[in-house]
C-alpha cells in the first residue's frame, strides 16, 4: 500500500493484533473472519484504508469496527471486544470429528483459538484420555462419534466454538451438544 500497510493474502501464523487489522465488508463466518476473532485482531469496514489514505494518516479504526457476529439465541450482533490471541479456547483439548474439508476448515482456528488439536480418540477409558471434547461436523455420526461417547466426551457442534469466538471467551456446552 502507498502508506506503508501491508497485504496479506493468508492469515498469518505469528498474529499480532495490535498491527493488524482484517477488512470485511460485513461479519463473516469465514476461515479468514474466525481466524480474526481467535487472534484478537480487529474486524474492520474496507472504508478505514481509503479514509486513512484520503486523510494521509493512520486513522482510529473504533467507528469502522465490524460486529464480532451474530448471537445464536439472542439474533443480536454481539460488538467485537479485545481480546488476547489464543486464549478464548486456552487449556482445551479437542478432537475433530468430520469430513476433510470441515478439519481443514476448523485445524487452523482452533488452534489459533489457543486449543490443542488430538489426531485420535482412546480405545477405552482405561488407556486414558488426551481429549476434553469431539467437535462435531453438523449430521455427523459413525463410529468415531460412537467411540466418543464411550470415553464419556461431550460432542459438541461447531456452532458452539463460533459463538465462543463471538463473545470472546468459552461458553457453556448445554444447547451444543451432539445427538
Amino acid at each position: 500500500m502507498a502508506a506503508g500497510g501491508t497485504v496479506l493474502l493468508e492469515f498469518p501464523n505469528d498474529v499480532c493484533p495490535t498491527k493488524m487489522f482484517l477488512l470485511a465488508d460485513k461479519t463473516r463466518r469465514t476461515v479468514k473472519y474466525l481466524l480474526a476473532l481467535a487472534g484478537g485482531v480487529p474486524c474492520i469496514r474496507p472504508v478505514w484504508a481509503k479514509d486513512c489514505l484520503k486523510q494521509n494518516r493512520l486513522l482510529d479504526y473504533a467507528e469502522y469496527l465490524l460486529p464480532a457476529g451474530e448471537c445464536s439465541k439472542t439474533n443480536k450482533m454481539i460488538p467485537w471486544s479485545p481480546r488476547e490471541p489464543r486464549t478464548i479456547l486456552s487449556k482445551l483439548r479437542i478432537f475433530l470429528n468430520g469430513d476433510s474439508t470441515f478439519k481443514q476448515f476448523w485445524n487452523p482456528i482452533i488452534t489459533t483459538s489457543g486449543a490443542k488439536l488430538v489426531s485420535r480418540l482412546s480405545y477405552s477409558v482405561e488407556a486414558g484420555n488426551d481429549c476434553d471434547l469431539v467437535l462435531c461436523q453438523e449430521g455427523m455420526t459413525g463410529d468415531t462419534l460412537r467411540r466418543a461417547q464411550n470415553l464419556q466426551l461431550p460432542c459438541i457442534e461447531a456452532e458452539w466454538a463460533v459463538q465462543c469466538l463471538i463473545k470472546g471467551e468459552q461458553l457453556d456446552r448445554t444447547g451444543f451438544v451432539c445427538m
